[in-house]
Order: C-alpha cells, then sequence, then structure tokens
C-alpha cells in the first residue's frame, strides 16, 4: 500500500470513529431532552397542586377568621308610617 492508501484508510477510520461519538452524542442529547421534558410535565403538576393547596389554604383562613356580623332589627316611624330599619355591626374578624 501506498502513502495515499494509508491517509484515505486512516480518514476512513477517523471518518467512522466520528460518526459513532456523533451518534453516540445526539443519542445522549434526546435522553436528556426526554428527561428535561419528564422534569417539566413533573414541575408543572407540582406547582399545579401547590397552587390547589394554597387556595385550600386561603380558603379555610378566610371561613375560620371571617368577619362575623350582629344584626339588629328595629321599626321607625316617618311621616306616620312604620318601615323597618335592620342595623348590620362587624363584631369580631377582619374587616
Amino acid at each position: 500500500m501506498d502513502v495515499g492508501n494509508w491517509i484515505a484508510s486512516t480518514a476512513t477510520v477517523v471518518s467512522i470513529a466520528a460518526g459513532v461519538v456523533s451518534w453516540s452524542q445526539a443519542r445522549s442529547a434526546k435522553e436528556s431532552a426526554d428527561y428535561a421534558k419528564r422534569q417539566t410535565v413533573a414541575a408543572e403538576e407540582q406547582l399545579r397542586l401547590a397552587r390547589e393547596q394554597f387556595a385550600a389554604e386561603v380558603a379555610d383562613r378566610h371561613e375560620a377568621n371571617g368577619p362575623e356580623f350582629n344584626l339588629e332589627p328595629e321599626s321607625v316611624y316617618y311621616d306616620e308610617q312604620r318601615f323597618a330599619k335592620m342595623t348590620l355591626h362587624q363584631t369580631t374578624g377582619p374587616a
């Protein structure tokens, strides 16, 4: 074999090795992308559950610490006519 054949053979072997390495990196990148997709789906599910939990906690807090009211009915007269008067007072809880 002359030098040209050795160079061509070496170039072929290097090319094949580069192709194998490239295929391996592409496969690894695809696996990483698939894993990232699974992580994204899991993170979105976790975020949805956290939002539901937060909404439930807020609702429970508002229900537990909600304001309480007292209604005082009365009768009032105006121009000799009787009217109902209702007074609503907040007795406890946040305004």
